[in-house]
């Protein structure tokens, strides 16, 4: 059984509400989020308020796990994550063991929202013993991919390029093998290997339905935005205008998402935008999309999102030859890696570009309007 369905075999649509706990009946709440008011994050207020009122447990707590799986479509990740958690308390006090393994789905929330990756690492460390004790492996081989990542950018695995999946390992369980799609496409994205983003991202998408209407739906989707933007800039003809339009979709679908919860989604997004508009030579586009992301996610604690912006940012001004603000945007990625515990990916910037001080203070937000500024100035003087 995996996490999307939460402790109910028949899903948990419309659940009832008795003394003894929330009854799992009818079709599923999983369904995608497409607007404020979305049947999973609904049903699962509804249900929670229920709960809550009448003061039923295990069934508030097994109604607050419904609430955090959901939660993401309309409120920040965090409140997710801090459900999930709470429920977990009141499910092991309860006595429901195999709903409280379920709660450990919120690693995926956690690792995009927790201000350092070991805070990330103790919870799935926490994650694999409380499920290996409960004989919950299929969830454990879901968190087992998370682990990997974590030890891949601190540096306490080497990462292989081209390495492949062994999916064997994870017969049966096919949301496993998702997770550690995604979680090889992170890695991917973090140190630029383009070619295993594609070839990760492109595994994932056909695996999605395992977690619809779930969080990593939305990080699958990002990385996979990225994966293109990187193939369109290099493709020609008819290959690059699939690509933009594959790309578009997922532009049009995160969209949606920030439309309704734009601490989790907004800055994706404006990541998106800045890429494609990078990928087909509009440079203004790019340039104030990537200002726009870069903002966006300064507003909340995106550890590993502000870290990656501001280095596809850097990327973006040291290929157009605006060395100044892409290397002060360098070194503001460096430091993000670092704080976040990424010691890996530091470890490769300082080998890539030397130069980099990590105590040197960053002055890009202004460069950048000037950059903008130069650029228009160019293109008035051209025509």
């Amino acid at each position: 059984m995996g996490w999307s369905d939460l402790g109910g075999g028949a899903g948990w649509g419309q659940a009832g509400c008795c003394r003894t706990g929330i009854r799992p009946s009818g079709p599923r709440l999983c369904t995608p989020a497409s607007a404020r008011g979305s049947p999973g994050y609904q049903a699962a207020r509804q249900i929670l308020a229920l709960a809550e009122a009448r003061g039923y447990e295990p069934g508030t707590s097994q109604a607050r796990l419904i609430f955090s799986a959901f939660s993401c479509w309309s409120e920040p990740v965090e409140n997710g994550v801090r459900a999930a958690q709470r429920a977990r308390e009141g499910l092991i006090a309860g006595g429901d063991l195999a709903n409280a393994g379920y709660t450990y789905s919120a690693v995926s929330g956690l690792l995009d929202c927790a201000p350092t990756l070991n805070a990330c690492v103790v919870e799935v460390q926490a994650g694999l013993a409380f499920l290996r004790r409960t004989g919950n492996e299929q969830s454990g081989e879901a968190l087992d991919s998370y682990r990997w990542l974590a030890d891949a950018v601190r540096g306490q695995s080497a990462i292989v390029t081209g390495e492949a999946i062994p999916i064997d390992w994870y017969a049966g369980n096919p949301q496993a093998l998702l997770f550690a799609h995604i979680n090889h496409a992170i890695a991917a994205a973090i140190f630029g290997d383009l070619a295993d983003l594609e070839r990760h991202t492109t595994a994932a998408m056909p695996l999605l339905p395992t977690v619809l209407g779930l969080y990593p739906d939305a990080v699958a989707r990002l990385l996979r935005g990225l994966a293109l933007a990187g193939q369109a800039r290099s493709a020609e003809g008819g290959d690059r205008g699939g690509l933009l339009a594959e790309l578009d979709e997922v532009a049009r679908w995160l969209a949606g998402r920030a439309a309704d919860a734009p601490d989790n989604f907004l800055h994706l997004l404006r990541l998106t935008e800045a890429e494609r508009a990078w990928a087909v030579g509009d440079f203004r586009a790019a340039a104030l999309a990537f200002d726009a992301a870069r903002h966006e996610a300064a507003q909340r604690q995106r550890p590993w999102h502000r870290a990656l912006i501001a280095e596809r940012a850097a990327r973006f001004y040291l290929a157009h030859g605006l060395e100044h603000v892409g290397y002060d945007l360098l070194t503001q990625a460096r430091q993000e890696y670092a704080a976040w515990g990424a010691a890996a990916k530091a470890a490769q910037l300082d080998w890539a570009y030397p130069t980099l001080q990590p105590q040197h203070e960053a002055t890009a937000g202004a460069d950048v309007g000037a950059a903008v500024r130069a650029a228009d100035a160019g293109a008035a003087g051209g025509r």
